[in-house]
This record gives C-alpha cells, sequence and structure tokens, in this order.
C-alpha cells in the first residue's frame, strides 16, 4: 500500500511537471535570450523527455517508498498498542535521533546551498563586467557599416565617398558629430603588427605588438575618447601625412613617463614598414574585449590608408533623438546613391550584449535553478518537520499542560530547523569549497572561492529556512493542550 502510494504521488508530481514544462518553455527562453540575441534552443516535449521523466518518476517512487515501506511492515504492534506514555517518550528520544527524512532534508540544504553559491558567483561576474569602464560615453553613440566595394564601387572612390558622406551626416538635424573608423567598437574586427621606435633598442624579449585601427577626422571627440597630449584626427591628415595617435597604455609601456609626441615608430606590416610620427596621446578604450587588459593601441588616419579601403564603421553621436537621426541618414544615403546598402544601426550596449550571451546565459540559469532548488529544500524541510510535529503533537500537549510557554514549543521546532539546516550549510559549504574552483576560467574579478558570495547564500539559505520553519513552529504553539492530548 505505502509503494503504490509513493509511486502515485511521484507520477503525480511527474505529470504536474509535464504540464508546467508545456507550459513554461517559452518562459525559459525568455528568462535566458534577448531580444536582441535570441538563442536558438529547441525546448519543445518529445519521446526522449517523455522516457527520461517516467524513467525518473519509476526510480524515485520506488526507490523513496520501498524503504519506508519495508520499516512499516517490521513494527513491533506491542510498542504500538502500549500506550501515551511510552508513545510520548518514545517521540521525544526519536527526536533527537538522526532518522533518514533529516538526513536527506540536510542533503538536500547543501546541494541548495551549492547551486546559490554558483548562481551567486556567476551574478557578480556579471555585474563585475558589466561595470567596466569602457573610456567613453555609449549614450547617443549610434554606428553602422557601410562596404560600397560590395554596392559596385571602385577603390579610388571610397574615400572621397566616405568625406562627402561624412559632411552630409554633420549636417542633419541632431547629429553633433560623425567619423568613420576601419574596425569600430565592438565589431569584432582588429588588427595589429610589431613596431619599432627610431633610436631605441628594445629590451631583451620586449613585446613589441600593439593593435591598430584606422580612423577619421574628430574621431575621438565624436566617441568621447579624451586626447591627453597633442591633438585630434583633423581633416588635413590626408594621404602622405603619416602621423599617429597612441593611446595611454602604448604610451606608458613604450615611453614611461616621457612624452612620445614627436617620436618616430615604423610599424612592420606584412607587406612592409610604414614610418608615423605620434602627433597625440589618448585615453584607453575598450574595443572588442571587456575581460583582457586594455591593449596598446596606435592610431593612423583614415584618409591617410596603408592600403586601399573598402569599407568603414560610420560612428555618429546625436544629440538625444536617436529614431529621428536613424531615419534621417537612411534617407540621406538613399538620396545619396540608391544602390548603396540601407545601414543597420547598432549601439555599443547592443554590441557588448552580444559579447556577453554566455555569460548572461549562465547567470540566469544558475539562479533561476538555484532558487528552484532553494524552494524544494524548504519544502522538504517543511516536511520533515511538519512530520515531526505530528509525531510529538502529545508530547507538546503534555509539556504546555505542565507549564510550558508557547514560546518554548516554537523554539523547540526552530532548534529542530536550523540543526537540519546548519548541518546542511556546512556540508554545502565544503562541496562549494571544493567544486566551484572548476568554475575560475568563466568568472571575472572574482575568486571562485569568493567569501562574501558564500557567506551570503548561506544567510539566504538560512533566512527562508527560518521562515518556512516558523510558520509550522506558530501554528503548532497555537495548539490547544487538550486538543493535543486527544492524540493519545
Amino acid at each position: 500500500q505505502l509503494l503504490i502510494e509513493s509511486i502515485f504521488l511521484s507520477a503525480t508530481g511527474a505529470a504536474v511537471g509535464l504540464l508546467l514544462a508545456r507550459w513554461g518553455d517559452q518562459l525559459l527562453l525568455k528568462l535566458v535570450s534577448e531580444t536582441s540575441t535570441p538563442i536558438p534552443l529547441d525546448v519543445h516535449l518529445d519521446a526522449t523527455v517523455l522516457a527520461f521523466t517516467l524513467g525518473v518518476m519509476l526510480f524515485t517512487g520506488v526507490l523513496f517508498g520501498l524503504i519506508p515501506a519495508l520499516r512499516a511492515t517490521r513494527l513491533d504492534l506491542n510498542i504500538v498498542l502500549r500506550g501515551a506514555s511510552r508513545s510520548i517518550s518514545g517521540a521525544e528520544r526519536s527526536a533527537h535521533r538522526l532518522p533518514m527524512g533529516k538526513v536527506l532534508v540536510g542533503i538536500q540544504v547543501a546541494i541548495s546551498l551549492l547551486l546559490l553559491v554558483t548562481a551567486g558567483l556567476f551574478v557578480r561576474s556579471l555585474q563585475k563586467l558589466t561595470a567596466i569602464p569602457l573610456g567613453y560615453n555609449t549614450e547617443h553613440l549610434l554606428m553602422f557599416r557601410m562596404n560600397p566595394q560590395s554596392d559596385g564601387y571602385k577603390s579610388a572612390a571610397i574615400p572621397p565617398l566616405f568625406d562627402q558622406m561624412l559632411a552630409k551626416f554633420k549636417m542633419v538635424p541632431g547629429v553633433r558629430g560623425a567619423t568613420v573608423s576601419e574596425n569600430g567598437l565592438f565589431y569584432g574586427n582588429d588588427s595589429g603588427d610589431d613596431i619599432s621606435i627610431v633610436g631605441s633598442t628594445p629590451k631583451s624579449g620586449q613585446d613589441m605588438g600593439v593593435a591598430l585601427d584606422s580612423v577619421g577626422p574628430a574621431y575621438f571627440q565624436t566617441i568621447g575618447i579624451p586626447v591627453l597630449t597633442g591633438r585630434d584626427v583633423e581633416q588635413r591628415d590626408t594621404a602622405g601625412t603619416h602621423h599617429m595617435w597612441v593611446n595611454q597604455s602604448m604610451s606608458k609601456y613604450f615611453f614611461g613617463d616621457a612624452s612620445p609626441i614627436g617620436q618616430h615608430i615604423v610599424v612592420h606590416f606584412s607587406f612592409g614598414d610604414g614610418e608615423y610620427d605620434v602627433v597625440g596621446v589618448v585615453g584607453d578604450a575598450k574595443y572588442n574585449d571587456l575581460r583582457g587588459e586594455t591593449d596598446r593601441r596606435g592610431y593612423f588616419s583614415y584618409f591617410d590608408p596603408i592600403v586601399p579601403l573598402t569599407d568603414g564603421v560610420i560612428a555618429v553621436r546625436s544629440a538625444g533623438d536617436d529614431a529621428v537621426v536613424t531615419s534621417s541618414i537612411r534617407q540621406l544615403i538613399h538620396e545619396t546613391d540608391p544602390a548603396l546598402s540601407a545601414p543597420v544601426f547598432r549601439t555599443v550596449p547592443g554590441l557588448v550584449d552580444l559579447k556577453l550571451v554566455r555569460d548572461k546565459l549562465t547567470a540566469r540559469l544558475s539562479t533561476f535553478f538555484g532558487i528552484v532548488a532553494l524552494v524544494l529544500a524548504c519544502i522538504g524541510l517543511y516536511g520533515v518537520l511538519s512530520y515531526n510535529v505530528t509525531r510529538r503533537i502529545g508530547e507538546m500537549g503534555v509539556r504546555m499542560a505542565l507549564g510550558a510557554q508557547r514560546s518554548t514549543i516554537l523554539r523547540l521546532i526552530l532548534r529542530d530547523a536550523l540543526v537540519v539546516t546548519g548541518a546542511g550549510i556546512l556540508i554545502g559549504l565544503g562541496a562549494a569549497w571544493a567544486a566551484t574552483r572548476v568554475l575560475g576560467t568563466m568568472l571575472f574579478g572574482l575568486s571562485p572561492r569568493d567569501p562574501l558570495t558564500m557567506l551570503g547564500a548561506a544567510f539566504v539559505l538560512i533566512v527562508v529556512a527560518t521562515l518556512a520553519a516558523f510558520i509550522l513552529a506558530w501554528r503548532a504553539s497555537r495548539v490547544d493542550p487538550m486538543t493535543a492530548l486527544r492524540y493519545e
């Protein structure tokens, strides 16, 4: 009978779980996906999922129904029929033992803590990533790639076209600035080569590689990268000027505290060397990666090309109404040449989100499953305590009849809950300390054994478990002594 009841409960739970899964598949996708970066996951129920659920249901029902069923068949009828005093004392003694129910709940608490710690680590890592300063203001900064060569333009005609288009973009109402770059921000494109400094011998083993980009007039002003020394890229920086701008990291690495202005840098391209005069030092900025250190970066003028350029990323700084600006620019490009492809506008936050898809997915899923595990642990704790309270209801009636205060009964039940929860937390902290070290490569700016995260997860678990136990303890402390004694 007990085994059939257990399997029936397990089957009911499996049916409800499948029903929730049927309703919640799209909710799960929304939880882990962004509108701009949908994740192509097939979460529909199929034969494999149903077979797995059926197997888990049967295993759970048989395993956790068979053990108590076997114990029930070994009951001593003499003990059962002996009377109230033995029942009460037996219940009191059993309360101080470690029954299987408490062991299972303790394990459940430990697993919940492990999942909460993991979720906390991923959430805090994501927070640290999103809080990294990029080195420029991303508000009202619109970008789109133009590839005139794919639209039929010859290489020689592309620089004049960009020069013409930039002048038109700056005249659009609501545009504060417009410029161009070869690689753009967070577009995933980058280039780099080794350099040497005229009149300077590099140290043994020194890394001479730098990242490189070609940028248009007023690039640093438009993007919002501060010019620390020297000047911005200007309209006069055209073919033959051979000027270079370096960021702060590059300046510090190669020149220390000395000013690089006026220094001559030779870039060793794959097709030959090019010599450039440094005319400006600009602030550091994040280009494609949030996790790594800021690149040593050098900039050339887009209109002083090393090789013929075929495309570029246009950056437009608007005054506020981005929708009006994007509509005007689309219309302007179409009026200039209908053969030019319509622009696809991007923002830096949107492109950064694409870089953080894995981090967001991991943080959200781990948080979701951590909360589910927390709820299940509290349900298990409540069930075990409820069973123990039911068994000890006669004992509580005698205690209250002999003068015990309701607060004493309250403390009695809460103590049992905190003992089970505390034991589970200690086991969970040990498991988290041992297991989370494998997460080191997935975290940013955070130790996988971060004590603040572990203590925070333990505190949350204690608070929620105490709340679940308090509800039951409050009800038990309100039982009338005479009603409790009737159980005997």
